[in-house]
């Protein structure tokens, strides 16, 4: 199907590419690529590449990868990477990498690299780095780096490095180093350094060396250098 502008509005199924704009909703399977915009919602499945924003609710999973912005909401999955903002709730897991900011609630998992700001919450692990700051929760593991600023609960474990300043509690262990002012309450094993200030208590382990002021209470072990004080109980 070709053409400047295509409006959908009955059920039907697309079998090949659809190059142009699909202004109204789309009830069927896509099994082609689309190189336009969807305006509308798509009550199905799109199996290719999508080339293009994308304004409307998917309620199906999107198999392929996203060049453009995501601004409605996806009840599905996305296997392949996205190459734009997404500014929706996504509900179901992204198997690929985020090149750009995602402003929504993530209900699945993440499996691939953030590239840009991830602005929501995350239930569910993420697994890949991200390169940019986490505005949000995530309840599920992180496997991966995180090079920005992290502003929220980390309630699963930590398996990389985190560059920037985290601003919420960490419940599960940080395998990694922590490069960065912590300001929470930490309950876990830290397994690497942590290279910063501590603003709240700091109850678990650290197999690494703790490099700045500890302004809590130090409740774990310690096994590597404090070089810094700690105003608190140190137990």
């Amino acid at each position: 199907a070709t053409g400047q502008v295509l409006t959908v509005g009955l059920p039907s199924s697309i079998t090949t590419d659809l190059v142009g704009n699909v202004t109204g909703n789309l009830t069927g399977d896509v099994t082609g690529n689309t190189n336009g915009i969807h305006t509308g919602n798509v009550v199905g499945n799109v199996t290719g590449d999508l080339t293009g924003d994308t304004n409307g609710l998917h309620t199906g999973n999107v198999v392929g990868d996203v060049t453009g912005n995501i601004t409605g909401n996806v009840v599905g999955n996305i296997t392949g990477d996205v190459t734009g903002d997404v500014t929706g709730d996504l509900t179901g897991n992204v198997t690929g990498n985020v090149i750009g900011n995602t402003t929504g609630l993530h209900t699945g998992n993440v499996i691939g690299n953030v590239t840009g700001d991830l602005t929501g919450d995350v239930v569910g692990d993420l697994t890949g780095n991200v390169t940019g700051n986490v505005v949000g929760n995530i309840t599920g593991n992180l496997v991966g780096d995180v090079t920005g600023d992290v502003t929220g609960n980390l309630t699963g474990n930590v398996v990389g490095d985190l560059t920037g300043n985290t601003n919420g509690l960490h419940t599960g262990n940080v395998v990694g180093n922590v490069t960065g002012n912590v300001t929470g309450n930490t309950t876990g094993l830290h397994t690497g350094n942590v290279v910063g200030n501590v603003t709240g208590d700091l109850s678990g382990d650290v197999t690494g060396n703790v490099t700045g002021n500890v302004v809590g209470d130090l409740t774990g072990n310690v096994t590597g250098n404090v070089v810094g004080n700690v105003t608190g109980d140190l137990t």
